[in-house]
């Protein structure tokens, strides 16, 4: 996380508030799609929860990222 790379809280947060949502979004759609797409698993459930924990350990927000899981496998 950048908290442990050193970054204080208030510099993440100024961060946050610049990035642009729609950006932002897109970005993680882009990233979970591909993840999606790696995947072998034909179980929904599983491939959802990989994808999710994948974007999750990389610093996006669990509740986003379910919901553009829930996008990506037409939920």
């Amino acid at each position: 996380s950048l908290q442990q790379k050193g970054i204080s809280r208030y510099c993440i947060a100024q961060g946050m508030q610049e990035i642009n949502e729609a950006d932002y979004y897109d970005t993680l759609f882009q990233l979970m799609s591909r993840k999606w797409k790696s995947l072998a698993d034909d179980d929904a459930y599983q491939r959802k929860n990989k994808t999710v924990r994948y974007v999750v350990s990389k610093g996006y927000e669990a509740e986003l990222a379910w919901k553009v899981v829930d996008d990506l496998s037409g939920e």
